[in-house]
């Protein structure tokens, strides 16, 4: 009901209430009450707080590519992107929270409290982990309920785990370890690296990098076999070759024996998408392009500086810490 018509009604209640005084013929006598209005009547109403405004995407085309941007919180910072169970999941590293958001329409499913700083995800047959970057181990969120609460892992993290072979495998470069994680029990092993750091499945292998190279971990005795080629953090596998980077360069490595097939002058990237005979790189200008067959760059789509990547079969995603945005990408 309107503010002022309640004060109204208050006022005409409290006036019958207190009435006038009537002779007994029926005649009136003067109040001596005032007539003025109660200055509640007079108020002003306060205006309805309106409801934060929900971004909406935007739609552009950058360089003949279709691109959709949408802001996410001031406060997201957000570091890795994935696609699993239908959804693109965001890891907000300065909220402490993971978005899950619709692909088609890019709207938000649910906002999930994890561990500090999340970073990089790896996705297993019922839930998606993400690494705690400003604590230790990973956090698992339920792809049922969005909802964490379960930890695993002792050491602080580094890098994208991965799930392979049965377990979660996450390294920690300060610790010189690599963390398998049961992700049925939680339970976690911990194997000295020795400095190594990144890891891949290549061909049904674990490869890891390092100052030597590429090693091959046993996932039976925890163990390394030196494989060699140029010193980097491995970061993906593309079906041939295995891909690593350093301050400078991206290498693309044979996992057979370490012989470097291409080097690509693009520094420390920790994502890659590969389609159609193309990879596709985060950058500092934008998404890059390069073409497998000659690993000569095709061309950059300027869209941002990109952290991390995500194939999602109609699309590639694309996370900007910088600009805490994530972008919807159709080349």
């Amino acid at each position: 009901m309107d503010r002022r018509l309640v004060s109204a009604v208050i006022v005409a209640m409290v006036a019958v209430a207190c009435g006038s005084p009537t002779a007994s013929r029926g005649d009136s006598v003067p109040s001596t009450r005032s007539s003025a209005p109660s200055p509640s009547a007079w108020a002003t109403p306060r205006p309805t707080p309106k409801p934060t405004p929900v971004p909406s995407p935007v739609e552009s085309t950058v360089d003949g590519v279709t691109v959709r941007t949408l802001a996410l919180d001031a406060r997201a910072a957000p570091i890795d992107v994935a696609f699993a169970f239908g959804s693109i999941w965001i890891a907000n590293h300065h909220s402490a929270t993971v978005t899950r958001m619709d692909p088609a329409t890019m709207a938000v499913q649910a906002t999930i409290d994890v561990g500090p700083g999340p970073g990089w995800f790896a996705a297993t047959d019922d839930a998606v982990w993400v690494s705690n970057q400003m604590g230790r181990g990973l956090t698992r969120i339920d792809e049922h309920t969005n909802t964490s609460g379960t930890s695993a892992g002792g050491w602080a993290t580094c890098g994208r785990p991965i799930y392979a072979l049965g377990s979660v495998w996450q390294p920690a470069c300060d610790a010189h370890r690599i963390m398998r994680i049961d992700p049925g029990t939680y339970a976690a092993v911990d194997i000295d690296a020795a400095g190594r750091f990144g890891i891949t499945l290549a061909n049904g292998r674990l490869i890891v990098g390092g100052p030597k190279g590429l090693a091959r971990l046993d996932p039976t005795t925890g163990t390394f076999s030196e494989i060699g080629g140029p010193d980097g953090m491995v970061f993906a596998f593309d079906g041939r070759t295995v891909w690593s980077t350093n301050d400078s360069d991206v290498f693309r490595l044979r996992p057979a024996n370490g012989d470097l097939v291409a080097t690509i002058a693009l520094p420390m990237t920790a994502s890659a998408v590969f389609r159609r005979g193309h990879a596709w790189l985060p950058g500092a200008g934008g998404l890059v392009e390069v073409d497998l067959a000659t690993n000569e760059v095709v061309r950059t789509i300027p869209v941002g500086a990109v952290t991390a990547i995500a194939d999602a079969g109609d699309a590639i995603w694309a996370t900007s810490y910088d600009a805490n945005t994530i972008v919807r990408i159709t080349p």
